[in-house]
């Protein structure tokens, strides 16, 4: 594929190809030199290092929620000559209109959509978010997971066009297509969609339907590999989900035409289905045939002649092309087998000279698809191996990588521990990986593999195949292991514990130093019977980030800042008075109550020791890259004669709303609306006790009246019917009041 390649050597330049000769873009070429100064051990052996814990905490999306960035804190403040509770936040930069964007979508979507938000440019953010408010809510979240997974280097520059079309163009294809069904799900304000699948399993035709994720990520997300999403002349001014379906060159099959009367996507087998008879003729395409096998031999008889420079890397480039090896054949097989509503993505490795194609399958399977250049088959396997090439990675549609080596060959387990020069953990470091090419596993000549970074212990857990020597190195922000670009620490092929199911710990030194948090002093006083705070807080997602620290700068596929949600998140949690508090700001150590530090979450009752102001505070200072996801309630109490009044309470969150009926349209119980969602009618019940003049106004997701009536005689108890049909489909308030009473409700239209 062409793919990015650098040809990293110690004595001489190389120039390694795999067989299918797929990988052809390359790098200047770099001198590295192996340095002896990285730490190696079993670490089954050892306790210093343990892989962090799977997380338990879920969100819950009934309470608030804030993104609390590296390097930041959140504050409650209790104001004693007040006597109220003060949430002081880290600005986020972002719009009113951005709110109201997020505050629309599913709120599955919601944390990650925001945090994305604020890391594009300021000029592209209202446009995407619009974007958002405007859209159907059918196409709503396709459009949302879309500015919330695509990474901001891509929003920046992408043509907003091609989001919407993109999800529009879903919907018009399952229309044509026999084997494959959209599934929408309504759970109020928190929709998602998937597809399902008929497919023969042992002869019986059934439905089978893949995970949310499975549909967002590998039917959904417009990048494919190393492309960018394009819709300009280049790619005949269409994306390739629009173009591919419905255009070919004379002579060459259109995917909509062959896939017409397709009926089965897949008997779930391994096959290798020929594409050309034995005088290399195409094969005709029959209604018989399994969607997986029509793609593939679209795919084939598409592209069938040896690759050329220069070599296309967009899905409609390749289309018109027909010439190619590996690198075109995937491309164009995912973006056809998206196209066609399938979950593909793509699989690649750069010693290994390759890339093809994997299906995601039920219970996190997967099988290889791979359509052999040349008028070659496509082959659909699950036990495919790949013994020799070194570093096997799965694309992101965000600009990440994963390394899926397990699939094909047997690994070990490969921890990398990355320090400061004061030997304290770096989070969100980058760890570039060397690997020996298929030719040669176990010689010292490297190409680039991979590049993946540590979380926020400062951690990365790789699965590395046996027997193939490798190289790497650590930069961040602050530092860099070795402190030369062309350096890296190897890690031969010999190593102990370099064996199936063995198990490697690699310390890496970086020079530069990581935030120390100030020192902590707990200290435990009686508090006194006046004010009292009752604090619950969780911390259900940290959130790890992705992007380009090597010092090197010819390297261009690491500039991704992709963002990804681990379970649960830590912060330094403590109670203290304005001196420490004070202190804590300046860095200085500091005394404090409560303390918990890497806390994930706490649910404490605190009684004040004197009668002045408080600070509480969840802090995120020593993270360098790592956000985390805070959730955090507290209610103020004031004893009056024994007896413990609340007379404050508080979430820490950012403001979704901008109309007071939308804000608290959550927390009404007395008002009842059915059906929800709605699609002509929508009647509203109240348990309140209304005058008997009543008003009933309807608020979209931006705070906008867009209907209002007025009642007489209001009968209490009794259901109020109100015809929406004028209204397009969305989320909706409806708020009635009478007098001084009023009770607001959410609702969603879909049609």
């Amino acid at each position: 594929m062409r793919k990015f390649l650098c040809l990293l050597f110690f004595l001489f330049p190389i120039i390694l190809f795999g067989e299918q000769k797929g990988i052809t873009t390359q790098l200047p070429e770099i001198n590295v030199q192996a340095v002896e100064s990285a730490i190696i051990q079993d670490y089954s052996l050892i306790q210093k290092i343990q892989k962090p814990a799977p997380g338990e905490i879920a969100i819950d999306y009934s309470k608030d929620w804030f993104i609390l960035p590296a390097g930041t804190y959140s504050v409650i403040k209790f104001n004693s000559s007040s006597e109220k509770l003060e949430v002081i936040n880290p600005s986020l930069g972002i719009s009113e209109t951005v709110k109201n964007a997020v505050n629309c979508s599913p709120k599955w979507i919601q944390p990650a959509l925001l945090d994305n938000f604020r890391k594009i440019q300021l000029t592209k953010q209202n446009g995407f978010a619009q974007m958002i408010i405007n859209a159907p809510t059918d196409i709503r979240d396709e459009i949302a997971f879309q500015i919330a997974y695509l990474s901001p280097q891509t929003l920046n520059s992408i043509d907003s066009r091609i989001i919407q079309d993109n999800a529009e163009y879903i919907y018009t294809i399952s229309q044509d297509l026999k084997y494959v069904q959209l599934i929408e799900y309504v759970d109020n304000d928190n929709w998602y969609t998937t597809t399902k699948y008929r497919v023969l399993k042992d002869g019986d035709s059934v439905w089978v339907e893949i995970p949310k994720d499975a549909y967002y990520w590998w039917v959904v997300m417009p990048k494919l590999s190393d492309e960018e999403p394009l819709m300009n002349a280049s790619v005949y001014n269409q994306f390739w989900r629009r173009h591919l379906y419905n255009v070919a060159d004379s002579g060459y099959p259109v995917l909509k035409e062959i896939l017409e009367n397709t009926k089965i996507l897949w008997d779930c087998q391994s096959h290798q289905w020929p594409n050309f008879d034995s005088l290399q003729n195409p094969l005709p395409f029959a209604d018989t045939m399994h969607a997986l096998q029509v793609v593939g031999q679209w795919t084939g008889q598409t592209v069938w002649g040896e690759a050329k420079d220069p070599r296309p890397v967009q899905p409609n480039q390749i289309l018109h092309d027909h010439d190619g090896n590996c690198g075109e054949l995937q491309d164009l097989f995912n973006a056809g087998a998206r196209t066609a509503l399938m979950p593909v993505y793509s699989v690649s490795t750069f010693p290994g000279d390759h890339a093809w194609d994997e299906l995601y399958w039920e219970n996190n399977d997967w099988w290889t698809c791979d359509v052999w250049r040349w008028k070659g088959p496509t082959n659909v396997t699950k036990n495919f191996k790949y013994p020799k090439k070194g570093c096997i990675f799965q694309w992101g549609g965000d600009g990440s990588i994963r390394l899926v080596n397990s699939h094909y060959q047997p690994v070990c387990t490969l921890l990398v521990n990355v320090v400061d020069q004061n030997s304290r953990p770096v989070d969100g470091a980058q760890v570039t990986i060397f690997s020996a090419p298929e030719t040669d596993p176990q010689s010292t000549q490297l190409y680039l593999a991979a590049w993946l970074y540590t979380d926020q212990n400062g951690i990365l857990e790789l699965p590395l195949g046996t027997n193939i020597s490798y190289g790497l190195r650590a930069d961040w922000s602050g530092g860099h292991g070795p402190s030369v670009y062309n350096q890296i620490y190897p890690l031969p092929w010999s190593t102990n514990g370099f064996i199936e199911g063995g198990h490697i710990l690699m310390t890496v030194p970086t020079n530069g130093s990581t935030p120390i948090s100030p020192q902590i002093t707990n200290q435990n006083i009686p508090g006194l019977d006046h004010f009292k705070l009752d604090i619950n807080y969780q911390i259900p997602y940290r959130i790890n980030y992705g992007g380009g620290y090597w010092q090197y700068s010819g390297f261009g596929l690491d500039d991704y800042q992709w963002h990804n949600f681990k379970s649960p998140g830590y912060v330094d949690f403590f109670i203290c008075d304005e001196s420490n508090y004070q202190n804590f700001t300046n860095g200085q150590p500091l005394t404090a109550y409560q303390v918990s530090q890497t806390s994930s979450s706490g649910n404490i009752e605190f009684n004040l020791p004197t009668d002045q102001d408080y600070y509480i505070i969840y802090s995120n200072k020593s993270k360098i890259t790592t956000s985390q996801l805070l959730q955090t309630k507290v209610a103020l109490s004031k004893n009056d004669n024994g007896v413990w009044n609340t007379i404050d309470e508080v979430q820490s969150a950012f403001d979704t709303t901008t109309n007071v009926a939308v804000k608290e349209a959550s927390n009404s119980q007395l008002l009842s609306v059915y059906p929800n969602p709605a699609s002509d009618y929508i009647s509203f019940t109240s348990l309140n006790d209304f005058d008997t003049d009543v008003s009933i106004n309807i608020y979209n997701n931006i705070g906008t009246c867009v209907m209002t009536k007025n009642y007489s005689n209001f009968i209490q108890k009794h259901s109020i019917w109100l015809n929406i049909q004028e209204l397009p489909s969305g989320i909706y308030y409806v708020n009635i009041k009478s007098g001084v009473n009023q009770e607001t409700a959410k609702f969603i239209i879909i049609r």
